[in-house]
């Protein structure tokens, strides 16, 4: 910055500039120069290269906390999907218990429901057939 103002000087003034007395320069084209200086470096971070990286990283920082924030939220609800599953998958392993159960009993009571009725069946036509037998075997005879 000083090498820059001084460099302005010795430009605008040249070489006398450097041995002017006390107040010799007080005029406005000096202070047009110092103004522009102080504008110019009003603002480090415009001219700075390393405050200008540092904001940099600083953006990148708080986009980087932004990210890891995310990436547990995604964790604590990958981990909530993941309990979820776990949960339905034992309740499928209850719910398919209770039906084989359920399968093997209602299986029997067909298998005793078709035993009781061939058994009527059967008796039904043993009171039919057997007095029809008899009768025609006595008749026979």
């Amino acid at each position: 910055m000083i090498k820059e103002v001084h460099a302005s000087f010795i430009e605008k003034f040249g070489l006398p500039s450097l041995s002017a007395n006390e107040n010799g320069l007080n005029n406005r084209s000096c202070l047009k120069i110092l103004k522009e200086a102080c504008t110019k470096y009003e603002d480090s971070a415009k001219v700075d290269k390393v405050s200008q990286l540092m904001d940099k990283v600083e953006q990148i920082q708080g986009q980087m906390q932004d990210n890891v924030a995310n990436m547990i939220e995604n964790t604590e609800s990958a981990q909530s999907l993941k309990d979820k599953s776990d949960e339905l998958n034992n309740q499928a392993a209850l719910f398919k218990g209770d039906a084989t159960k359920l399968q093997r009993t209602m299986k029997w009571r067909n298998i005793k429901t078709t035993l009781i009725l061939v058994g009527a069946v059967i008796l039904v036509l043993v009171i039919i057939l057997v007095p029809l037998i008899i009768n025609t075997s006595a008749a026979d005879n």
